[in-house]
């Protein structure tokens, strides 16, 4: 008896562990550097902002429920900005792989003193425009968000990046209830087999 019940937790952890497998879908993600852009409209009198992309096409994997943060742009002031400057920014983020194209607007702020060479920037994204979500033909869900950030202290230069996240394929992870009736189901079909060969 101790016997069969161990073969029946045996068999149930084995099965167990080859579904979690199947289950677990990492993603590859290859950030397209010729398909995504960021341009920058620069409302201020006197000095100017530029924008320019800092993204590798490296590619990074993600299992379930992993985030990667990647480095997306660089915002560059030149020129003297006496009174504080205000921008607008649109961004798009694509993938060469995968049929993903995210696209943010946001607004920002820049002060900025050369012969110091002290600036301070800031960049907050429209919530309207972010984050995206996407589903992939495997139904795994990735989410993509454009992060707000913020900088002062020496130098010209603030950079902006980017999160992604493989929230995985949510119709394809069982209840507990469901893993449940499966284990019963394993132990009946043990037991009745055992009925037959004696």
């Amino acid at each position: 008896m101790l016997k069969a019940i161990s073969r029946i937790l045996l068999t149930f952890a084995v099965v167990f562990f080859l579904s979690a497998n199947v289950w677990a879908t990492p993603v590859t993600f290859t950030p397209d550097v010729f398909g995504s852009s960021v341009t920058v409209t620069d409302y201020s009198w006197t000095g100017s902002l530029t924008a320019e992309l800092a993204l590798s096409d490296t590619p990074f994997t993600l299992d379930d429920g992993a985030t990667q943060t990647i480095d997306f742009f660089n915002l560059t002031a030149s020129g003297l900005f006496l009174i504080e400057g205000i921008y607008h920014v649109e961004a798009t983020l694509a993938f060469s792989n995968l049929p993903i194209v995210s696209q943010g607007t946001g607004n920002g702020f820049v002060q900025y003193f050369p012969l110091m060479f002290i600036s301070t920037m800031g960049l907050v994204w429209d919530d309207s425009t972010l984050p995206d979500y996407f589903t992939l033909a495997d139904g795994n869900k990735i989410k993509i968000d454009f992060l707000d950030t913020g900088a002062f202290g020496v130098g010209d230069t603030m950079m902006v990046q980017a999160s992604v996240t493989n929230l995985g394929n949510a119709a394809a992870v069982p209840e507990p209830a469901t893993m449940l009736l499966l284990g019963f189901g394993l132990a009946g079909l043990a037991g009745f087999r055992r009925r037959i060969r004696h």
